[in-house]
């Protein structure tokens, strides 16, 4: 099976540009696949715009784990002004290539990606393969896009035969077939709480920070309305000019104190996001409501629930709305509210969201394998 998007590994993350978000959705779901069939993830992703050896890469496959290997198409170094031509249309030949290979019914699953559409169609218009668009947004509602590239999409959408789906917004505006809905990675974490203590309740942001959303500066913010012994860790990466101005305003904030409220970390690795995350209490999705926000589930959320974190977040119609909306903390966008919500969570009160992650990951299985092997 075939398993197509914008993804990179630990063996060449310092060549590809990548979400972090994309890269976890799909490793969860290829996982899931693997369950049952092989997989082979042909990623698109992209070569950083600096690298610095002249690189020249052919292609390789790697062996991600059992039953899924990852194969990388061919780029040259992209330090040059033309060289991010020549990518996109060795990206191009390379996709359109691999699927021409495919066999007529086999099943090719596609991370929806404008870049993708023109040689994911003119595939499945010649080998009549069986095309499962996985959707996150729908490009041309949320950013907008030009007509020529809105007309792509609204043709790759009706061709799929089946999608997956992030959220169930999506009912209304795709033709109605055969779906299962994920709204992130279901896998959940083993846990050990030796870092939390009573004298303070850590919060944490993690995820992009950038100002279409606005969750990491709102989250700053929020802390003037705050008790003392609420502290806030924030995680992520973004542009460094809106990173430089979130720090100033973080250390205006924090002032000359000697326990800082506020904490930046950056971008963590694996082991220090855990220990950030085993210390804290509760987890802020904070985006603001919007178009934008009414089709994305952020990956943020479940992220917190894994970890067993109360979640506290604003109401964006695509998590007011989904399976897991009662055992979230919903509040308004004023800051004031948010953090009369924050306060009003009792920490002793017994709480398990962990489980409920796991019935999740259980039904999605099952229904994931439905999906792929029902013929329609």
């Amino acid at each position: 099976m075939i398993y197509i998007g914008s993804y990179i590994s630990d063996l060449n993350k310092i060549i590809f540009d990548c979400s972090l978000s994309s890269i976890n959705k799909m490793d969860y779901i290829s996982n899931s696949l693997a369950d049952f069939s092989d997989v082979e993830i042909l990623s698109c992703a992209f070569p950083k715009k600096f690298l610095s050896k002249n690189i020249h890469f052919s292609g390789t496959k790697i062996e991600l784990s059992k039953n899924v290997i990852l194969s990388v198409g061919p780029f040259i170094n992209p330090k040059f002004l033309i060289s991010s031509k020549i990518n996109k249309f060795l990206l191009f030949f390379w996709l359109l290539n691999k699927l021409l290979s495919v066999k007529k019914n086999e099943i090719v699953i596609v991370y929806h990606i404008p870049r993708l559409f023109l040689p994911i169609y003119i595939a499945k218009m010649i080998k009549k393969f069986k095309l499962i668009l996985e959707i996150e947004e729908i490009y041309m509602n949320v950013y907008g896009l030009d007509k020529l590239n809105a007309i792509k999409e609204k043709a790759l959408i009706s061709i799929s035969d089946k999608y997956i789906l992030s959220t169930d917004r999506f009912f209304s505006t795709i033709p109605f077939k055969s779906n299962v809905l994920v709204h992130g990675s279901y896998l959940t974490k083993e846990l050990n709480y030796n870092y939390r203590n009573d004298e303070s309740i850590n919060l944490i942001y993690s995820g992009l920070i950038e100002d279409l959303k606005n969750g990491a500066s709102k989250a700053v913010e929020l802390m003037n309305f705050l008790p003392k012994n609420y502290i806030l860790h924030i995680t992520g990466y973004g542009e460094s000019k809106l990173i430089e101005n979130l720090i100033k305003r973080i250390n205006f904030i924090n002032g000359n104190s000697i326990k800082p409220r506020i904490k930046y970390h950056g971008t963590l690795n694996k082991a220090e996001y855990q220990s950030l995350m085993k210390m804290c209490q509760i987890g802020l999705n904070l985006q603001d409501v919007s178009t934008y926000t009414k089709y994305e589930f952020p990956s943020k959320i479940l992220t917190y629930l894994s970890y067993n974190l109360r979640v506290v977040s604003t109401k964006s119609e695509a998590v007011y709305h989904s399976t897991l909306n009662k055992i979230i903390f919903f509040t308004s966008d004023d800051l004031s509210n948010i953090a009369n919500e924050i306060i009003k969570i009792n920490l002793k009160e017994e709480y398990d969201s962990i489980k409920l992650i796991k019935n999740l990951d259980i039904n999605f299985r099952f229904e994931l394998k439905n999906l792929i092997n029902t013929n329609e």
